[in-house]
This record gives C-alpha cells, sequence and structure tokens, in this order.
C-alpha cells in the first residue's frame, strides 16, 4: 500500500508539472503541433486533427508522458542499483513506454476514425 500511495503522489506531481508547463507557459496552439509525440502520432497513423481534435490530443500526450516518466522515476526510487545500471535501466524503460504508447494511442485514434 505504501508503494502505491507513493507511485500516485509522483504521478500527480508530475501530472500537475506537465499540464502547467502545457497549458501555462506554452501557447497551445503552436507548441502541439511542434512536439515530436504530436508529429510521430499524427503522421504514423494518417490522423486528421482540427483545433478540438487536438486539444484534446494535447491532453491525452500529457497524460501519456506523466505515465512515461513516472514509471522509471518510481523504479529507480526503489531500487538500490548503482549509477549507470540505473541510467541504462531507466534508458530502457524510456524507449520501450514510449514506443508502446504512442503507438497504442495512435492505434486507438484511427480506430475510432479520427
Amino acid at each position: 500500500m505504501e508503494y502505491l500511495l507513493s507511485y500516485i503522489i509522483i504521478f500527480l506531481v508530475i501530472l500537475s508539472v506537465l499540464y502547467i508547463f502545457e497549458y501555462s507557459i506554452k501557447d497551445k496552439n503552436e507548441s502541439l503541433g511542434l512536439q515530436k509525440s504530436f508529429r510521430f502520432i499524427k503522421k504514423k497513423y494518417d490522423l486528421k486533427t482540427d483545433k478540438l481534435r487536438t486539444r484534446k490530443l494535447s491532453k491525452i500526450i500529457v497524460i501519456a508522458n506523466t505515465f512515461i516518466l513516472s514509471i522509471p522515476i518510481y523504479i529507480v526510487m526503489y531500487c538500490n542499483l548503482g549509477y549507470f545500471q540505473v541510467l541504462g535501466i531507466s534508458f530502457l524503460i524510456f524507449i520501450v513506454l514510449i514506443l508502446i504508447i504512442y503507438n497504442l494511442i495512435g492505434y486507438i485514434l484511427k480506430k475510432k476514425g479520427w
């Protein structure tokens, strides 16, 4: 239960930071089209986007990025490994999560008719 609570706290902290960064600091209309994750999903799955869909996709990407960042941070906090081992494991987890989650988002949006 302690581990679940700490993961939820990490997730919420990262979510709030990314949400503030995405919607308060950046201009959301221009910045989302420049994000590599948005371009990857849009080009690979040939999605049609308008202003409303761009805003929805922006929220989906913020939640996906929070999930992608929170899992390696959580694992690193509770593993007693050396510096280079932590870097290697974190890098591997980041790459796998990015590929899986962004492809899953694109696949689901394509199935919904975007």
